[in-house]
Formats: structure tokens, C-alpha cells, sequence
């Protein structure tokens, strides 16, 4: 796998660096301007341990700015994914004026799961 697009500029789904330190390039997947269900990637807004945050944007039937989590490659064992649908389960019966509420939810293609949620301006 190249490290450059063909621009020649380095490939921004690369990391010429693992996290312990090696040499080997990490995928990281999700870019701005990929789609994940009927939603387009804007820019990354926060990013943990096992997911990352997005904005996003839905185009169809209306125009909606939205904030959607999605796992990150790799990181989909069994005790992270068990974590991240009761993240999702928990966020969905909320009904509080500071919390964001789901919106929508899914698998990827690539069979990573998401969350939709409102998205709020600090």
C-alpha cells in the first residue's frame, strides 16, 4: 500500500506510526468526504479510545448537520462493541435539554456500527 495519493502528498488514512511506536503505516478509514448511510463526513469533531466523531451532513429528504460516532477499524472486538451499543441503547431512552438526542443508527459497509445524534454547537 502506497503512502502518498497521487498527488504525492501522504495519504491522510495513514499514519506513518503505530501507537507503540512502530514503523508500520495505521489505517485509519473514515475521511472527510466519505458517506456512511445517507450521511456525508464534514470534519472529525472529537475522537476516544474506540470511536470517532463526526460531523456529518444529510442531504436528502432535507438538508440536517448532524454529529455521527462510528467505530474505528479494528478496534470491533467483542467487549468494544458490547460497550458501544450500550453507549448507543443508554443515549436513545435519554430525554434531557443537555444531552443530544439519537437520531439514527447503522452498520458501515464495512460492518462497523454508528450513531446519529443532534448536533450541538458549543
Amino acid at each position: 500500500m502506497s503512502d502518498t495519493v497521487s498527488s504525492g502528498a501522504p495519504d491522510p488514512r495513514t499514519d506513518a506510526t503505530t501507537a507503540l511506536g512502530g514503523s508500520e503505516p495505521v489505517q485509519h478509514g473514515d475521511q472527510a468526504g466519505d458517506s456512511i448511510g445517507a450521511y456525508r463526513l464534514v470534519s472529525v469533531l472529537g475522537e476516544g479510545g474506540f470511536g470517532t466523531v463526526w460531523l456529518a451532513e444529510r442531504r436528502e429528504p432535507f438538508v440536517q448537520r448532524v454529529a455521527l460516532k462510528v467505530i474505528k477499524p479494528g478496534m470491533d472486538s467483542r467487549s468494544v462493541l458490547g460497550r458501544f451499543e450500550q453507549e448507543r441503547q443508554a443515549l436513545a431512552v435519554m430525554n434531557h435539554p443537555n444531552i443530544a438526542r439519537v437520531l439514527d443508527g447503522g452498520m458501515t459497509p464495512a460492518g462497523r456500527p454508528y450513531f446519529v445524534m443532534e448536533y450541538v454547537k458549543r
